[in-house]
């Protein structure tokens, strides 16, 4: 049975609930995001629809609506009409605006965006491998609570989290590079429009003399490759978890019994096992000197070695005295117990041979009475 301490427990409870907290939010997001491609949300604001223009759009959701709210930009609002606004000298949310509308009206959309297909499959898989993550949390959670468990229970309890924890951590990291590299291209508004799949890009040109042409573009893509990569610091926590928990689940996986301090350990193949129970060679020389010590005591023993052995001083001789009176008490025991057991053997054969005697005159004497 492997115990588990409550330093540990509470580290595993942590990590699960860390795990579940944080796998709550992603999953929302995700969520979030797919109802986006199935046409049940449609965005409010146009720096949203911006974003969804640019992994989500589908032309059969409907038409799109533009309003003037912003979400990320909200110092200002744009102008109702766009021509009374002075594209090059308007800020950054006005640009944008401008931008929007003039493409949606102007432009040839593309049935769906370019990148629809990409952006479903890495939804999916983040939909699935949030909820094992979250199941095995709550097993790995659970497991914490056994303060005894074999060994195989550390593996079912410990497996399926660091399993999900993997596939997870990898699949943030391919997701992020993958969006991640889609910054390099968007250096302009035509560019992002090309992007998106936009026939008639090139018509566009003259919003690219805007400054905000060389960042607004990949705001879209910056900010799917912050929530994929979970903003890198949730995503560096993770790692550290996966690997706290790796070396709480090694000495389990590889549990070794281990002896008490004080707890002898008999060797295998040995028959010496008075204390346990064990089976015991009653013939042997050490059985018949331990039961020798056990019936008659080794005061005489003690007693007749002490003036044997010679006075010894010095710590760098203690050693040496100890060994030469662990052996000298052993050799002494056993010739002692040979002797006294040879005398009492010696007695109970003369007594049998003196009962034989007596036994024999009595049966002579009733004889001759007879």
């Amino acid at each position: 049975m492997i115990q588990t301490s409550k330093k540990v427990r509470v580290t595993i409870i942590t990590i699960s609930l860390w795990t579940v907290i944080q796998t709550v939010f992603h999953g929302f997001w995700v969520s979030y995001c797919y109802l986006l491609t199935i046409c049940k949300i449609r965005p409010k604001y146009f720096d949203v629809l911006f974003v969804y223009l640019t992994y989500f759009y589908k032309e059969n959701c409907g038409a799109l609506e533009l309003n003037h709210e912003a979400y990320f930009f909200n110092s200002t609002t744009p102008n109702d009409d766009i021509g009374k606004i002075d594209y090059n000298n308007s800020t950054t949310s006005e640009a944008l605006y401008a931008f929007l509308k003039t493409a949606l009206e102007k432009g040839n959309l593309p049935e769906q965006s370019a990148n629809i297909q990409r952006t479903e499959i890495y939804l999916f898989l983040f939909l699935y491998t949030d909820a094992a993550w979250i199941l095995s949390s709550t097993c790995l959670c659970f497991g914490a609570f056994l303060k005894h468990k074999q060994k195989f229970m550390s593996i079912i309890f410990y497996g399926p989290w660091m399993m999900a924890c993997v596939f997870v951590n990898f699949l943030d990291v391919v997701a992020s590079v993958h969006y991640g590299l889609d910054i390099i291209y968007l250096r302009s508004y035509t560019s992002w429009l090309k992007f998106v799949g936009v026939s008639n890009y090139q018509d566009f040109d003259s919003y690219n003399d805007h400054t905000s042409s060389k960042f607004i573009p990949a705001m879209p893509s910056t900010l799917v490759v912050s929530l994929l990569s979970r903003v890198f610091f949730v995503w560096l926590i993770n790692v550290i978890c996966f690997f706290t928990i790796l070396f709480l689940a090694i000495p389990d996986i590889c549990f070794k019994k281990v002896l008490k301090p004080g707890t002898r350990h008999r060797p295998s193949g040995s028959k010496l096992g008075l204390s346990t129970g064990e089976n015991l060679d009653l013939n042997s020389s050490e059985a018949r000197i331990r039961n020798w010590q056990l019936f008659y005591g080794a005061i005489e023993a003690n007693s007749t070695l002490a003036s044997n052995v010679p006075s010894i001083s010095g710590s760098s001789n203690q050693n040496a005295y100890d060994t030469s009176t662990s052996h000298t008490f052993n050799n002494k025991a056993r010739e002692e117990y040979k002797a006294r057991d040879k005398k009492q053997m010696e007695d109970l054969y003369n007594f049998q041979n003196k009962k034989k005697g007596v036994n024999g005159r009595l049966h002579t004497s009733s004889v001759s009475r007879g």
